[in-house]
């Protein structure tokens, strides 16, 4: 094989479980639960499988990796099944996975769900081109993408194939969609049906056994004729035939069978016979029930579902209630439904879900009756949260049901998360037209849940369900919610006229918030096109198309904010106010800018949007100046013609002080040339030129600043102002040590003597960091350096709550990117200061992550944001410190923010959109920062003293205490971000790509973090008990996610329990009775999780690693007296103080019980004496 070119498969698809060639490969939709899209159980044995096989993406795959091993990038995708034709998520789930494979020890989570795709484009790009090594992309079954993002993923490849030395390897069915690929290399591939003849007779001498076929060997033997013969390959074919026919018990169903088979290449029409069957049949109502429910839900369905939610989908009555009876056999006899459904359908065991057999079956079910279909989903979902068991929460506030409430009722009802999520899908597709005598059922249930049906009481059943989907897409539902806004949202527009023509729709109700149905369809982010459509017809029905909500923003400032481009067009069409300003003084042009949404910035400046407006985050310029779109700062730009830009500083600055500290070479260049003033005063910067000097951190890319620096100085900066706090430029520059920078500021005519401000001066600057370069360099330029003023006590302090102030003003701006880059240039100098030891700077560097943590935390929180509202001129004030983040670390503790208590209510972070316009991401952020604490501490462990480790661990832990104590949300969070890092742990484990020692070191580093906060938590006593617990509880979850992976999990869950093992070892040999206490208390923490966790598996592990431990100890600490051995004893015990904890679960407490009991005696008996 090559090592460049294009391998094009032609014929093949959907090979994620595939072991046979031809258009006849196994579907598997469980490979989509799985980030890289390969069911981790069946994984391994795939891969012995194409070991052996001549399938093309997987034999691609694996010649790769047997030939470069880990000297080559591969990257690859297994395209699965898409709904939704307008949504990117499959084509940002490919660059996502892309990023994920390349990435390596880089962190993999910095893209929020806003993020536009372009950068992710560029920055996969950007990796492949830096990788020195061979490079290879596989996408198999490109044709399941939209053909849109077909079309996308291929220009993208073009263009990363004239950059990179890259290979390509594509498996799709229509080879005319890969275009202009195949002008390069492309490899000839056969394949062919006569290399699977011999696969399918091994398959029917397995499969063809039944009673009647085993009792009557000549009827086996000319059905396995007759079927090898006319295969012509295709396997499904024969599968589906086989099985069918095992099925049979009489001789004359064999013979008609044999003799009326339809030929492969009419499969479809062999489905066609099988569904129509389903529809007519009907001799036994019950299967016939079966079969209708269960293939409309498989072929609508995004995953395939788990058996229960089948079983209690098949079992529903007409009034959506749950026959308990039919439950219970269908649960028995689970083992039938697939025969009902002529082996169409399948169990798969390992994953627990019923799916369809092959991907040529999803596709011909998703097409066959579909408004039937949907309509029966429909009606099935709907009556379900029609059920007066939904019709109460316990609850009622805020959201209908508490979080902790809603998790026991969705494992109670696992149906109610799939009805809650699909009712509206297929609601929308069940209506051709609102006179189909069918939809009468459907309307009668929605008079149930519009509280239309003339009873009195208040219902919430469609609230409920309301709620459950968002929780499923990470957002959460708000006080006064109404059907209007439910149906608002969905854009339920084949429903409007008949819910609008029976009086139940009022489009001015408002939520708790003031938002108002509009409002809430511009929300959507599920089907854009039905928004216009719901939004157009709700004007024509009278509703207000400038409403402003509580916070003041309209329609348009929504839909400018989620992006939404064809809602914004039709808004402009409709003469919608364009400039109308929410409580911030923010117009919909400034909330696209600060989104940078490209087509809205640039549709709204064309329908002359006010580019002037002056917001408390500036002007539209000032917004997109900190993205740095040079075409859409173009655009704006002109509106401002030939007059010059006056801006007020916001919190970045001007435009110009953005641009320069963010490195936007060619937009610093594009607004020197509008005359933008150069010499602008910032009360934090100065001028641009020492925002650019302060913006040089770790990481980022010396060469852009030169040259901005350069365009400036040429512009006419003054290049020794004084004005802001961080001083003259040169002062900032020492203070990073860039010598290039230094000595062009020097050339250019800066002057030692004045590059002093309250931050201290230029020498005192790089002295404090240790720059000796930049000192020499200083020294040679003025003798003198070093007596220009005394170094300011108050310059660490005053840098620190710059600092915290800034960090807290960029995360309310709402600029992911601009977040990820501050907290990457923070992990950097992590990364360069722990290796110098517990440093001032150091512990400064802790006590201001702990900090930001925090304010974070509160941003999460709805309460905290109205509690920041309040404070909105010292908010504003606080804003004008700017933007550095580097020249804001100091050596000493700032004065720590009040942080008020927050009620009872989480604002969890969405995908589009926020009340406030700029709170939709702050539990990214959340996620973003425990990232970059993880990595830190990893740092710290590998390479940092044991006072540097305890430094970090320590603030670590005071940081999540606080997110923990906030009553009501703060363990969710914790929960929440905290899973993405077992998720991480787990994905090491699973890997394949890696080799068994990678696998270990990464995970036992992840460990070793995890292990090293759980002892700093114990250790700090009481207060700290409860994160103890938690910690511990996480923990061990995250170790039986490990475990259940098979053999290699089983192998990889005593490692990782050897971890903690190696830690109390450890502290006995050194015999530091201090640290063998807090590592026995741990021990408790860990063996009772383990047991509450109910994992027979993992707590055995535990136990008999935890007696080895304290065998060891007995030994060899002879100090150790009896007290000691008592209190651990009783911290055993304590175990069982949640005895309704253990109640379900006997074998776990007695298991747990005679560990102690044996543990306790083994402790007697080396001490000789009585316990």
């Amino acid at each position: 094989m090559s090592e460049k070119g294009i391998i094009l498969q032609r014929g093949n698809v959907g090979l994620t479980q595939a072991v046979h060639n031809g258009d006849n490969i196994f579907y598997n939709p469980g490979a989509e639960m799985r980030k890289k899209h390969i069911a981790q159980k069946t994984h391994n044995a795939n891969k012995a499988e194409w070991e052996n096989s001549k399938t093309c993406e997987s034999r691609v795959i694996e010649n790769i990796h047997s030939k470069h091993g880990n000297k080559a990038h591969l990257l690859y995708f297994y395209v699965g099944d898409s709904n939704d034709e307008n949504s990117d998520k499959s084509y940002r789930e490919i660059l996502l996975t892309f990023w994920d494979q390349i990435s390596e020890d880089q962190v993999t989570d910095v893209w929020g769900d806003d993020s536009p795709i372009e950068y992710l484009e560029q920055g996969v790009q950007k990796l492949l081109k830096d990788s020195t090594k061979a490079r290879y992309i596989a996408v198999d079954a490109l044709d399941q993408l939209p053909m849109r993002l077909q079309e996308r993923l291929l220009d993208w490849l073009r263009t990363t194939t004239q950059k990179c030395n890259l290979s390509v390897a594509i498996s799709c069915r229509n080879s005319d969609q890969i275009g202009e690929l195949e002008l390069k290399d492309t490899f000839s591939i056969e394949v062919t049906t006569d290399r699977n003849r011999n696969d399918i007779k091994i398959y029917l001498e397995k499969t063809l056994h039944s009673d009647f076929l085993d009792k009557n060997p000549e009827w086996r033997e000319r059905t396995f004729k007759k079927l090898s013969e006319n295969a012509n390959g295709m396997f499904l074919w024969v599968r589906l035939q086989a099985l069918n026919i095992c099925s049979m018990e009489m001789e004359p169903q064999v013979d008609m069978a044999l003799t009326n088979l339809v030929p492969p290449d009419e499969i479809k029409k062999m489905f066609e016979g099988y569904a129509d069957s389903f529809e007519n049949d009907t001799r036994d109502p019950f299967r016939q029930r079966v079969c209708q429910r269960l293939m409309a839900l498989l072929a609508h369905s995004t995953t395939p579902m788990p058996k229960r939610t089948v079983f209690i989908a098949l079992s529903l009555n007409d009034d959506g209630d749950v026959n308990e009876s039919y439950e219970q056999n269908l649960a028995n006899n689970a083992h039938l439904i697939p025969s009902f459904c002529k082996h169409l359908v399948e169990i798969n065991e390992d994953l627990g879900v019923f799916q369809f057999c092959h991907k040529t079956v999803v596709d011909f079910f998703r097409t066959y009756r579909s408004t039937i279909y949907h309509r029966r989903i429909a009606t099935l979902c709907l009556s379900y949260l029609s059920s007066d068991k939904f019709s109460d929460g316990p609850q009622r506030g805020a959201t209908w049901y508490d979080q902790g409430t809603l998790e026991s009722i969705l494992q109670q009802h696992p149906f109610l998360g799939f009805s809650s999520s699909h009712w509206f899908r297929s609601l929308k597709k069940s209506i051709d037209n609102k006179d189909d005598s069918e939809n009468k059922t459907v309307f009668n249930l929605f008079k149930v849940l519009f509280n239309k049906d003339g009873k009195a009481e208040e219902r919430g059943n469609l609230q409920l369900a309301f709620q459950v989907h968002l929780i499923s897409q990470g957002k959460s539902i708000q006080d006064g919610i109404s059907h209007e806004h439910i149906v608002g949202y969905f854009a339920l527009v084949s429903f409007f006229d008949i819910i609008n023509e029976n009086s139940w729709f009022d489009a001015d109700k408002p939520d708790a918030k003031g938002m108002r149905p509009i409002h809430w369809a511009i929300r959507n982010d599920i089907d854009q096109a039905d928004v216009r459509d719901f939004v157009n017809k709700m004007k024509r029905s009278g509703a207000d198309i400038n409403v402003q909500d509580n916070s003041g923003c309209t329609p348009l400032y929504y839909a400018a904010h989620c992006g939404n481009a064809e809602v914004v067009t039709l808004l402009i069409d409709l003469k919608a106010d364009l400039d109308v300003k929410n409580k911030h003084n923010e117009t919909a042009l400034i909330a696209a800018c600060k989104k940078h949404h490209g087509n809205v910035v640039r549709n709204l400046v064309k329908a002359k949007a006010d580019v002037r407006v002056q917001s408390e985050f500036g002007t539209a310029l000032q917004a997109i100046s900190l993205v740095g779109c040079n075409k859409c700062a173009e655009k704006i730009l002109e509106q401002y013609g030939k007059s010059r830009i006056r801006e007020t500083c916001g919190p970045f600055g001007t435009s110009l002080h953005a641009a320069a500290f963010h490195g936007h070479v060619d937009l610093v260049k594009l607004l020197c040339a509008h005359r933008t003033d150069v010499n602008a005063s910032d009360p934090t910067y100065g001028t641009p030129l020492t925002a650019a000097a302060s913006g040089l951190n770790p990481g980022q890319e010396p060469s852009h600043y030169l040259e901005i620096t350069q365009e400036l100085i040429k512009h006419g900066v003054d290049i020794n102002d004084r004005s802001g706090r961080l001083g003259p430029a040169l002062r900032s520059a020492a203070y990073h040590g860039n010598a290039d920078l230094v000595k062009l500021l020097l050339d250019k005519g800066a002057k030692v003597s004045k590059s002093k401000g309250m931050m201290g001066t230029a020498f005192e600057a790089a002295s404090a960091r240790g720059h000796e370069k930049i000192m020499e360099m200083l020294l040679e330029a003025d003798p003198s350096a070093k007596t220009y003023g005394e170094n300011d006590k108050e310059a660490a302090h005053e840098r620190q709550k710059v600092q915290r102030r800034i960090f807290r003003a960029t995360v309310k701006a709402s600029s992911v990117n601009a977040t990820n880059n501050l907290i990457g240039e923070f992990e950097n100098f992590f990364h360069k200061e722990i290796r110098k030891g517990a440093t001032p700077f150091l512990r400064g560097l802790s006590k201001l992550g702990e900090n930001c943590f925090i304010d974070v935390v509160t941003l999460t929180t709805a309460s905290a944001e109205q509690r920041i509202k309040k404070g909105d001129q010292q908010s504003k004030r606080n804003c004008k410190f700017g933007f550095d983040i580097l020249n804001c670390f100091g050596r000493e503790d700032p004065d720590a923010e009040r942080v008020g208590k927050s009620r009872l209510y989480l604002r969890r972070a969405t995908k589009t959109f926020a009340a406030d316009g700029v709170g939709d991401h702050f539990q990214q952020v959340l996620d973003r920062m425990t990232q970059a604490a993880v990595k830190i501490l990893e740092d710290a462990i590998e390479n940092g003293t044991s006072e540097v480790i305890r430094l970090i661990a320590n603030t670590w832990v005071e940081a999540l205490n606080n997110l923990i104590q906030r009553p009501g949300y703060g363990e969710n969070m914790l929960k929440a971000v905290v899973q993405r890092r077992a998720n991480e742990l787990k994905g090491y484990m699973s890997d394949e790509s890696l080799s068994p020692g990678e696998k270990w070191e990464k995970a036992k580093a992840l460990a070793l973090v995890g292990i090293e906060l759980l002892v700093v938590a114990v250790g700090r006593g009481e207060k700290f008990k409860r994160l103890s617990f938690v910690t511990s509880k996480l923990w061990v979850q995250a170790v039986i996610d490990v475990d259940i992976l098979g053999k290699d999990g089983a192998l990889a869950t005593q490692q990782l329990i050897g971890v903690f093992a190696e830690r109390f070892i450890s502290a006995v040999e050194m015999k530091d009775v201090a640290e063998v206490e807090v590592c026995g208390k741990s021990g408790i923490e860990l063996l009772r999780a383990a047991a509450l966790s109910g994992n027979k598996s993992v707590l055995d592990k535990f136990s008999g690693e935890w007696i080895r431990c304290w065998d060891f100890a007995l030994q060899n600490m002879d100090f150790e007296t009896q007290q000691t051995i008592q209190r651990r004893v009783m911290e055993h015990s304590e175990c069982f103080v949640d005895e309704t904890a253990f109640e379900e679960n006997f074998t776990a407490k007695e298991l747990l019980q005679t560990a102690i009991k044996y543990w306790e005696s083994q402790a007697v008996s080396t001490l000789s004496s009585p316990v």
